[in-house]
């Protein structure tokens, strides 16, 4: 191949590993920003009482009940909904990288 040709696939390269390193990042901020879910549900269940009541009870103890389940149901559902786009997201990365490694082992050869 020409010398100009070699350079441009290099400059390709370069930039298409750049995009990987960047879209890596972000994949680690988006675990990050799951386990930071995971932190600060486990700080509002602190509060939770798994005990059922229902006549008997405390004058509050009801509607503290309630509140930190409607909390803990909005955290479950943000916690689910990201731990499936960083699977996914997940997956798409790692299968780019793999193709990027197939097509440039058979540039190597």
């Amino acid at each position: 191949m020409a010398p100009r040709m070699l350079a441009g696939m290099r400059r390709y390269d370069e930039e298409a590993n750049h995009n990987m390193v960047y879209l890596f990042s972000l994949w680690i901020a988006l675990a990050a920003v799951l386990a930071a879910i995971a932190l600060y549900r486990k700080y509002v269940s602190r509060d939770e009482d798994d005990t059922v009541h229902l006549n008997a009870a405390p004058d509050g103890v009801l509607q503290h009940q309630t509140e930190v389940a409607v909390k803990l149901d909005a955290i479950d559902k943000w916690g689910k909904t990201l731990t499936a786009v960083e699977v996914v997201f997940g997956l798409v990365l790692a299968t780019v990288w793999l193709y990027q490694s197939w097509i440039e082992n058979g540039k190597m050869n």
